[in-house]
C-alpha cells in the first residue's frame, strides 16, 4: 500500500456526490473499491481528517484523477474577474475539500451516465441504470448495441439510449487525439445530446475544469450569490449548433450562462458549478438558508 498525504484535505462523501464517476465505486465508511472500468478492484482509503489517502500500489496510475488531485482551487483565482474574487474566495474556502474526482480511463462509461441524467435523478435511478448495464454488457459497450435495454428499464432514457449507441461508437472511434472542444462539437450532433450531458460528460473524463455543464442548479446559485452581471440563460443545443465555435468566441456566451461562467471565472468555472449543484441540494433547495455557510455572501 503508498501513502499520500494532502496539503488540502479531501472530503470524500462530499466530492464523490456530485462526481459523474461515482457509479464506478463502491463505498464502505471511508474506503473506496472501484468496481467496473479501469483499475477495477483497486482500492483508496482516506483517514478520518482527510489528509492522507492509502491505496493500493495498482492505483497509482489514477489516483490523481480518481481523488481531484489534478486540480487546485486556489491555483486559478487570479483568472477570476477581479470584480468575483470576494465571491469565489469565500465559495473556495468553504468547499475547499469537494473536489473534482474524474476519470479519463472510463470515458464511455461516464458518457453512458451522463445521458441518462437527462431529467432522471442520477442518484436514485442513474446509477442503478448504469450499474445494470456495464453487468448485462460485460462492461464492453459494443455488446450493448444488441442489448434489449427491456431488461434494464422502461424509461424514454434507456430507450433513446438504445437508439443512439451505434452512432456515438461509430463517431468515438473518429475522436482519438482530438482536442475536447473539437470533441464537444462532434457530439452535439447526436440526436438528443445537449450541451449539459456534453459538458459534464467532458468535466469529468478530461480533466477540463473549464467546462460548465449550466442547469437549474447553476442558475438558482448564480443568481443567489450574484455569480452573473445579469440575469442569462441556459444554453440550448439550438445555441450550440447554430455557432459551433469555443464557447469563449460564441456569439452567444454574454446571454447564456456557461459562456459567462467561462469569462468570468476561467478555469474554475467547472469546479464552481459543481459546487452550486451540492449547495443547491444541500440548503438552497431545502430552504435551509439559516445554516447556509455562504449566507453571508448571499442575496437570497
Amino acid at each position: 500500500m503508498k501513502r499520500l498525504e494532502l496539503e488540502i484535505p479531501i472530503d470524500i462523501k462530499l466530492s464523490l456526490y456530485p462526481s459523474f464517476i461515482s457509479f464506478l465505486f463502491n463505498m464502505y465508511d471511508n474506503k473506496l473499491v472501484k468496481v467496473y472500468g479501469a483499475g477495477k478492484n483497486c482500492k483508496i482509503i482516506v483517514n478520518r481528517n482527510g489528509r492522507e489517502i492509502t491505496y493500493s500500489e495498482e492505483c497509482e496510475p489514477f489516483i490523481s484523477e480518481w481523488m481531484g488531485l489534478w486540480f487546485n482551487p486556489y491555483d486559478y483565482l487570479s483568472k477570476v474577474k477581479r470584480s468575483k474574487r470576494y465571491i469565489v474566495e469565500r465559495i473556495i474556502e468553504c468547499y475547499e475539500r469537494l473536489r473534482l474526482m474524474v476519470s479519463s480511463y472510463d470515458r464511455d462509461f461516464v458518457f453512458i451516465a451522463t445521458f441518462l441524467s437527462r431529467r432522471a435523478n442520477y442518484h436514485v435511478s442513474v446509477i442503478k441504470w448504469v450499474r445494470k448495464i456495464l453487468e448485462l454488457s460485460k462492461e464492453n459497450i459494443d455488446n450493448i448495441q444488441s442489448m434489449n435495454m427491456r431488461a434494464v428499464g422502461s424509461s424514454y432514457q434507456l430507450k433513446q439510449l438504445s437508439e443512439i449507441i451505434p452512432s456515438y461508437i461509430e463517431l468515438r472511434r473518429t475522436l482519438r487525439n482530438v482536442s475536447p472542444w473539437s470533441e464537444r462539437a462532434a457530439l452535439m450532433d447526436l440526436k438528443y445530446v445537449g450541451p449539459k450531458v456534453i459538458d459534464a460528460y467532458l468535466l469529468f473524463t478530461c480533466r477540463g475544469s473549464i467546462f460548465t455543464p449550466s442547469d437549474v442548479h447553476y442558475q438558482r446559485v448564480s443568481r443567489y450569490l450574484e455569480l452573473m452581471d445579469k440575469e442569462i440563460i441556459v444554453p440550448s443545443k439550438n445555441m450550440c449548433l447554430l455557432n459551433k465555435a469555443f464557447c469563449i468566441d460564441c456569439k452567444f456566451k454574454d446571454k447564456c450562462l456557461t459562456g459567462s461562467s467561462i469569462q468570468l471565472y476561467g478555469p474554475l468555472s467547472g469546479w464552481i458549478q459543481t459546487v452550486s449543484y451540492v449547495h443547491d441540494k444541500l440548503y438552497c433547495s431545502r430552504n435551509e438558508c439559516s445554516n447556509c455557510p455562504l449566507k453571508n455572501i448571499c442575496t437570497r
